[in-house]
């Protein structure tokens, strides 16, 4: 008798992210750069991936690759990635706005 078992993915993709200023000023817009992001059994063009900016109890999707700074203080960009099995990664940068 043949048997198949399946394997359930635990392992949770990859996000490399470079190139985001720690500080900026009010009114600055900024280009986040786009995640690389791997996983080890998700093909790229099936992950999941999303950028928020955090301040406060404010967070707000970015659908475009940019943000505008309105007012001073920390905001956290957040890159979040999911693959077909929900194991998902958080990587946070904080940048300060004066």
């Amino acid at each position: 008798a043949i048997s198949t078992v399946y394997v359930a993915d635990i392992e949770a993709p990859q996000i490399k992210v470079s190139g985001i200023k720690a500080n900026v000023k009010v009114g600055d817009e900024i280009s986040l750069p786009t995640a690389e992001i791997t996983d080890n059994a998700t093909p790229a063009e099936e992950i999941t991936s999303y950028i928020y900016v955090l301040k406060g109890n404010n967070r707000k999707q970015l659908i475009e690759g940019s943000y505008k700074f309105t007012e001073a203080g920390e905001y956290k960009i957040r890159y979040v990635a999911f693959d077909s099995y929900q194991n998902y990664t958080v990587v946070e940068f904080t940048v300060h706005c004066k």
